[in-house]
């Protein structure tokens, strides 16, 4: 059963609290439990409780634009992981970072960011802030957005397109993708087409993952 980190604000058991309350509109963030369905074991990362520790966190958070807790608490399960799922593009900075430096564990595992405002930051950005991004977002493995009009977007930024899914594409009509498919059936991964995405970056070969576009 292929194992996921997901790297997301609000931590997985205060999630399914509020959603069994009734204040949450599924038991993890943006519907990822969908996965779990399909063969996926999913594991989230608490965030600190001690107050010093959380002080210094939003401090260091402030300076550099983008959360890095989670990706820092979750080294040890991330070298056991079978990929890394950011939700939203903010908590796979780090991790992307690390990536692109060739540091364990990241360096390793695919990454799967899943985007909602990438594409209308890139939009908006100057140069200097388009750089900033790309050096960012480069190392993903795969990067899901909202619709097919954000692709030329993203692409134009310096992205590959074969980093990039609309979170609608149906994978399985691709014929890169059927073959794929094919090979990982084989090998007993999970058999439904929800996951087509996530099995994308999960079928790169280790020495692919992290030398996307530059």
């Amino acid at each position: 059963m292929p194992r996921a980190l997901i790297l997301c604000e609000e931590e997985f058991q205060n999630r399914r609290r509020r959603f069994d309350e009734g204040s949450a509109p599924s038991p993890l963030p943006y519907g990822i439990n969908a996965l779990e369905r399909h063969g996926y074991r999913l594991h989230g990362q608490a965030r600190t409780q001690r107050h010093v520790l959380s002080k210094l966190r939003d401090v260091v958070e402030h300076r550099r634009g983008y959360p890095v807790e989670q990706a820092l608490r979750a080294i040890p399960s991330a070298a056991s992981a079978d990929l890394v799922i950011a939700l939203l593009e903010h908590q796979g900075v780090l991790a992307g970072l690390w990536k692109a430096r060739g540091l364990p564990p990241y360096a390793s595992r695919p990454l799967v960011i899943w985007s909602c405002w990438l594409a209308d930051d890139v939009r908006r950005a100057g140069a200097q802030q388009r750089a900033q991004l790309r050096s960012r977002f480069a190392h993903a493995d795969l990067i899901t957005h909202m619709s097919r009009h954000e692709t030329e977007i993203l692409v134009d930024l310096g992205l590959d397109q074969s980093q990039l899914a609309t979170q609608t594409t149906r994978w399985r009509n691709s014929p890169r993708m059927r073959h794929r498919w094919r090979a990982r059936r084989s090998r007993n991964r999970p058999s439904s087409s929800s996951g087509m995405p996530i099995k994308k970056a999960m079928a790169k070969k280790p020495r692919e993952r992290g030398i996307l576009a530059r």
